[in-house]
């Protein structure tokens, strides 16, 4: 639920509240982790999720998750439930996810040979890409985007970093010889 939404998204809210039978905001208020943009936690979703993948499995379906959280269930690393052998980029977190769950551990190195589309455009100059504040694209302004991405997932306390995007399931646990991070799969997270 986005709360910094534009004021006619935020008139809805009472109406899905009322339609709903409770409050939906003070809902997602109490069972979320942030603020402004509210995810519901991992404890909500998860016997939802448990259902679908028990009937994914059932029907014989590989099983897709959108949202971050239990996206480690997916069946490979294509946000849009692409077939593996399909042409869709390997340079980002959801391949890094499943990588690290196959094998323990994924490296930058791993993900970023597939982002080479990224180096050709500058973060700052990217049209529509919400860095939150001017401040904040004016200090990533003269990055490539691949630049950008190196630097999120070299800084696991940002907010979109594998770490926190995932809720520990990647977690930091050294630096590698080209002095980037290092994520391992944390078996009890996930």
């Amino acid at each position: 639920m986005e709360q910094r939404s534009p004021r006619g998204t935020n008139e809805c809210y009472p109406i899905i509240s009322q339609a709903c039978g409770f409050d939906v905001v003070g809902f997602y208020k109490r069972n979320s982790y942030s603020s402004g943009y509210l995810r519901l936690n991992r404890n909500i979703k998860r016997p939802y999720i448990d259902e679908m993948q028990a009937l994914c499995n059932e029907l014989g379906m590989r099983f897709y998750v959108s949202d971050a959280h239990f996206k480690e269930r997916c069946a490979n690393g294509s946000c849009c439930g692409l077939p593996p052998e399909w042409n869709y980029s390997r340079g980002q977190d959801c391949e890094a996810l499943m990588l690290a769950r196959e094998r323990g551990f994924v490296t930058w190195s791993d993900i970023s040979t597939d982002l080479g589309f990224a180096e050709g455009f500058l973060a700052g100059r990217a049209q529509g890409f919400n860095f939150n504040t001017t401040e904040k694209r004016a200090a990533f302004y003269g990055f490539s985007m691949k630049d950008y991405l190196r630097y999120i997932w070299n800084h696991p306390k940002q907010g979109q970093s594998p770490y926190m995007m995932f809720e520990g399931i990647l977690t930091p646990s050294r630096i590698d010889e080209n002095g980037d991070v290092v994520y391992e799969w944390n078996p009890q997270r996930a």
